[in-house]
């Protein structure tokens, strides 16, 4: 008999993200990995997937070009010793931008690695590019018996990225380079608080994300036997709230209920909105930085989701740090019923177990 499980190790990769999934059978899950954090912190990805024997990972997302997303997944594909494989790969690269009507050196590596590896890329998307276009919300089903309904990014996100990526891409020297000005930008990367006003910060004005790489994340919805997460990468908000939307007509529901979200874009202040939080009642909000360089989650951010409708929630954070351990207050706990959770004394990165809703 399955004794069915979920679970999300948000990985200690600084101010990036690097989530290990596991789900399915208890004895024997399904694997998959979100993005691989930043070239300093793939030992971190490298490490995990060493304490698993067979490693066959149902999929591998790399959710956009950020740095702190993707600068450890070249690393990670190219390294034969970690006898890493996987059923696909869901990327955006500048081909498949380009089929829509890219930081973006390592999205030019990372797409020629996949390549090299012959592993699927994007195979359950028409024209094999992730995005949300008309109609009903992209789905897909992994072997392990995992669905996702895909929620960003749209082709207008798409298009605005690809001359920013062609700019970046066209400065190093790799346009009409070849494979081997790609092959030396490759190995030069080493392929290798005080009282808290919740409401008062929920109420602060701050302008929403419109960084074009951001705008491209590949975010979605994971469901698997009453358990569920939303991905939210470093999604736009107003894409995330527009595809909720669609999909809780598409199912006639009035808001999402999720075993938990992870927080997109590390808790940042432009990337979680009110309408967002409101349109969501999930049982954790998982939070993924050490607050390095941008001081995520901001506190307006984590504000947002405490007064958004949600019962009991819990707040996960990867690291304590000084951004995040104003949050370790029973007072706000019992003002605004959740719970913190951090890492044990000493440690980095925590796992979450989701419980169905």
């Amino acid at each position: 008999m399955v004794d069915p499980v979920f679970r999300i190790e948000l990985l200690p990769a600084r101010q990036g993200d690097a989530l290990w999934i596991e789900y399915g059978d208890r004895l024997q899950p399904s694997r998959v990995l979100i993005d691989a954090g930043t070239r300093a912190t793939y030992q971190t990805v490298k490490a995990r997937a060493e304490q698993v024997h067979d490693l066959l990972l149902d999929l591998v997302v790399i959710t956009h070009i950020d740095s702190d997303h993707i600068g450890g997944a070249p690393k990670l594909i190219t390294d034969r010793g970690l006898r890493l494989e996987t059923q696909e790969v869901w990327f955006n690269g500048r081909d498949e931008i380009e089929r829509t009507r890219l930081g973006p050196v390592e999205g030019e590596i990372l797409s020629e690695a996949i390549k090299r590896r012959g592993w699927q890329l994007n195979p359950q998307f028409p024209d094999r590019v992730a995005v949300v276009g008309e109609g009903k919300l992209p789905t897909a089903h992994l072997v392990g018996g995992m669905t996702i309904t895909l929620l960003s990014p749209t082709p207008v996100e798409l298009d605005a990225l690809r001359p920013v990526w062609l700019d970046v891409v066209r400065n190093a020297g790799l346009l009409g380079g070849g494979k081997a000005a790609l092959e030396r930008a490759a190995g030069r990367r080493g392929v290798t608080l005080g009282d808290v006003d919740v409401e008062k910060l929920a109420r602060t004005s701050t302008p929403t994300d419109t960084a074009p790489a951001n705008g491209s994340t590949i975010a979605f919805l994971a469901e698997y036997e009453g358990m569920s997460c939303l991905f939210g990468g470093d999604a736009h908000p107003e894409v995330l709230v527009s595809s909720i939307k669609r999909l809780l007509r598409e199912r006639g529901l009035r808001r999402l209920e999720l075993s938990a979200l992870k927080v997109p874009h590390h808790g940042s202040q432009h990337n979680v909105t009110q309408e967002l939080v409101d349109l969501l009642d999930a049982g954790a909000y998982l939070f993924s930085s050490d607050g390095t360089q941008t001081q995520h989650p901001h506190a307006t951010a984590v504000a947002r989701v405490l007064l958004s409708p949600h019962g009991d929630a819990e707040l996960v954070f990867n690291y304590r740090t000084r951004f995040n351990e104003i949050w370790d207050s029973r007072m706000l706990e019992r003002t605004h019923s959740y719970r913190a959770r951090y890492p044990e004394a000493g440690t980095q990165g925590i796992d979450v177990e989701l419980t169905p809703r």
